[in-house]
């Protein structure tokens, strides 16, 4: 809130708004009052008497309180249709064999860019500038059953990359990446469960898969990271 020209009490829709006790201070060379003034409605002042940020305000529109100096408030919210996180899918189309239709999976994070800077130096200031894009990733949280098939299907897939099956004598094989892949499509979809967008991702496996067991009475899910090594 910008304060009236100087001696002047700062106000909100005509009501007089009370200070700490200091006086205004006066515009600022160069600036005009119209630059300095800013008369604030009242149902932007909640009851709690302090101003509702922009974050809490974006995460609560029921609140009345933020105004920016582009952003007009709730209509401006209210005019947008806003994503919502569930709304995606996944599919391993060779994925196990009861899951090729769907998968299942409660989470996914999916890497959209993995971009590196060149930082720089000189005797007074530091500068980046963009260098390079490394590969992207695939985080997906998935549930399993009671026979396991999903973590049996990831185990045997990277028992196929490194194969104990030998050639030449005594020398194992690693397989060339166009054939350590296995294809992956994300949708994304709208309320309506229509699609918007799909990707597809030709991924292997990178890291660790752990089993988790407790001694809580709850469904059993994993993690597992995918290298992006490309896409369609």
């Amino acid at each position: 809130m910008a304060f009236t020209p100087s001696g002047r009490t700062p106000v909100v829709s005509g009501r007089s708004f009370v200070t700490t006790g200091r006086t205004p201070s006066k515009p600022k060379t160069g600036f005009t009052t119209k630059d300095t003034v800013n008369t604030i409605n009242a149902k932007d002042y909640n009851t709690k008497g302090r101003y509702v940020t922009r974050g809490e305000y974006f995460k609560s529109t029921s609140s009345q309180g933020y105004k920016g100096l582009w952003f007009k408030g709730i209509h401006d919210l209210r005019n947008e249709q806003w994503g919502q996180t569930h709304l995606w899918d996944i599919q391993f189309p060779t994925g196990p064999e009861r899951f090729q239709n769907w998968f299942p999976a409660s989470s996914v994070s999916e890497g959209l860019f993995n971009l590196e800077t060149w930082d720089r130096g000189s005797v007074f200031s530091n500068f980046a500038l963009p260098y390079k894009k490394n590969m992207n990733d695939l985080k997906v949280t998935f549930v399993d059953t009671v026979e396991l098939y999903v973590e049996e299907w990831i185990t045997e897939w990277v028992a196929d990359i490194f194969g104990d099956v030998k050639r030449n004598g005594n020398t194992q094989y690693v397989l060339p990446i166009h054939e350590a892949v296995k294809e992956v499509h994300i949708a994304k979809l709208n309320p309506r469960r229509e699609l918007i967008k799909q990707q597809t991702y030709f991924v292997f496996p990178r890291g660790a898969l752990y089993y988790d067991g407790n001694s809580e009475s709850s469904t059993h899910s994993s993690e597992i990271e995918f290298v992006i090594a490309g896409t369609v």
